[in-house]
């Protein structure tokens, strides 16, 4: 394998490890939005009624059927655990565990769903998690795929960029701005309200504007510059937003996990920007990335 292919691997797997991690934290120490499917009445009130002897009411206050999505919610944790134990060790030879970036992938999908069926259906809140949701279909396709950034480089630049795009659709107020993002430019910055809103439309206009930069040649490792800092900045702005020294523990516990499952916000772009940037050396665009 070409040593600039064992480079972009290497960065996606960590990425993929860490995006694993924090997913199955959250479900293992946390919670999952599988109630908003489980506890919605239109989607659910009629299988429960006809397949159970329970009333609606009896099933959304049973301890039981609580206790099972706990469990449900748990496993899922597992899993993502277990995807994160596996993936160092895929390698070319190795294609039957690239089901489990598959497996893993579409569990993700399954997840974001949920939460943009928790968020109103804001598309912002389906896109924003493209990368996450891609991480690991570019690794399985960058392992066992010949010429594979080649073929598949729109997509990763897709990705990307309809990450950035969601992050930027709540950022200027297309949708309602989350109190957590004005939260966290406060207790970063200790900027007043309007101002912490004011830079987050900046940041915000940024987002779209690198996100058609990264389609145009010329910008596009300009625009991959900025996605490796920013998503590195936002993904590291939950620690630095929260971290309370005093109650090291807790809030660790509580807040890590939400910086390293963004790792894909700068990894995957990082990836890409060293591709690029060695197919600029090379002077000639795949030259020593063709072969799996």
């Amino acid at each position: 394998m070409d040593f600039h292919k064992k480079q972009f691997i290497l960065i996606l797997k960590i990425s993929c490890v860490l995006l694993f991690l924090g997913r199955g934290w959250q479900h293992f120490f946390w919670d999952a939005p599988f109630r908003t499917v489980l506890w919605n009445e239109e989607l659910i009130k009629g299988l429960v009624e006809g397949l159970t002897s329970m009333s609606w009411k009896e099933y959304v206050t049973s301890t039981s059927v609580d206790s099972f999505i706990s469990g449900l919610t748990k496993s899922f944790g597992i899993f993502y655990f277990f995807c994160a134990a596996i993936v160092p060790f895929m390698t070319e030879n190795t294609k039957k565990l690239g089901a489990i970036l598959i497996a893993g992938s579409s569990a993700l999908g399954f997840l974001y769903f949920l939460m943009f069926m928790e968020k109103f259906f804001y598309v912002g809140m389906l896109i924003e998690h493209a990368l996450q949701f891609g991480a690991p279909l570019i690794l399985y396709v960058a392992l066992y795929s010949q010429n594979f950034y080649n073929r598949y480089q729109n997509a990763f630049k897709t990705l990307i960029s309809l990450t950035f795009v969601g992050h930027a659709l709540f950022a200027i107020g297309f949708h309602p701005v989350p109190g957590h993002f004005i939260d966290m430019i406060i207790n970063v910055f200790g900027m007043s309200e309007s101002a912490a809103r004011g830079f987050l439309i900046t940041a915000g206009t940024l987002d779209i504007i690198f996100a058609i930069l990264l389609f145009v040649q010329k910008t596009e490792r300009v625009a991959l510059i900025f996605m490796i800092f920013w998503g590195a900045v936002t993904s590291l702005a939950r620690i630095v937003a929260h971290l309370d020294h005093e109650q090291m523990a807790l809030t660790s516990h509580e807040w890590v996990h939400e910086t390293i499952l963004r790792a894909p916000h700068f990894l995957v772009p990082l990836a890409m920007y060293l591709v690029l940037a060695q197919q600029k050396k090379a002077g000639q665009a795949g030259q020593y990335i063709t072969s799996n």
